[in-house]
């Protein structure tokens, strides 16, 4: 029996096999700690992108090209990851980075925009 119906490849029924929703444990399963750590490391880069973003902006450079990379490396990025899940640990700080850069550099144009 399904759990939700939805249209959405990675929410396959096919995802849950083996995991604790199966009643079988593999030792993977996620923690508290273990998230918020998780968390604060992925959203340091972020912050990190985001910030050197804003200030490249301030110094006068043209912000487009860090929004289409971030833009660009978001969307291939999520599919990746969407699509190989043992790939995402490593491609997640990636994601964080060009993610900061893409709201760093969008943030910046439109805090100059409607000053």
């Amino acid at each position: 029996m399904a759990l939700f119906k939805s249209g959405n490849p990675a929410l396959r029924e096919k995802v849950y096999e083996g995991t604790i929703f199966q009643d079988i444990a593999t030792g993977q399963e996620m923690t508290i700690q273990g998230t918020m750590k998780k968390f604060g490391i992925l959203m340091a880069m972020m912050l990190a992108a985001t910030l050197f973003a804003w200030d490249q902006f301030q110094k006068g450079s043209d912000p487009m090209p860090l929004v289409w990379t971030g833009v660009a490396g978001v969307f291939i990025l999520s599919i990746v990851m969407a699509m190989k899940k043992e790939w995402s640990p490593y491609l997640a700080p990636a994601y964080g980075i060009v993610l900061g850069l893409f709201t760093g550099s969008i943030s910046a144009y439109y805090d100059y925009a409607f000053k």
